[in-house]
């Protein structure tokens, strides 16, 4: 019985995310984290202002903060039926490529 009573806080916890306009993704080590879809424009802006002042924008470069997002945000999962506004498929496109070492 333990084991369904953890899926089914697992369920559970899952669906309040959802419920909460987060965008489930994965950390550095594979574990399930979410990102807040809201904050989109914030990533975007971040990284192009970071961009603006360093003319180039290289993962190995990026400060410690921008630089946990952008892993965050490049792992992020879209689904099948292709809900998620333009915006959110940009940004994990752009985060993307960041960090396979593409230069923006």
């Amino acid at each position: 019985m333990k084991g369904i009573e953890d899926l089914r806080r697992r369920a559970d916890e899952i669906g309040a995310h959802l419920h909460a306009g987060l965008l489930t993704t994965t950390d550095e080590n594979g574990k399930p984290a979410w990102v807040d879809g809201r904050e989109a424009i914030s990533i975007m802006m971040d990284l192009m202002r970071f961009r603006h002042d360093h003319d180039s924008l290289s993962f190995d470069a990026l400060p410690e903060n921008l630089r946990s997002q952008v892993v965050l945000w490049s792992r992020v999962q879209l689904d099948d039926n292709h809900t998620h506004g333009a915006l959110i498929i940009a940004i994990r496109k752009w985060c993307s490529k960041i960090m396979g070492g593409e230069k923006s």
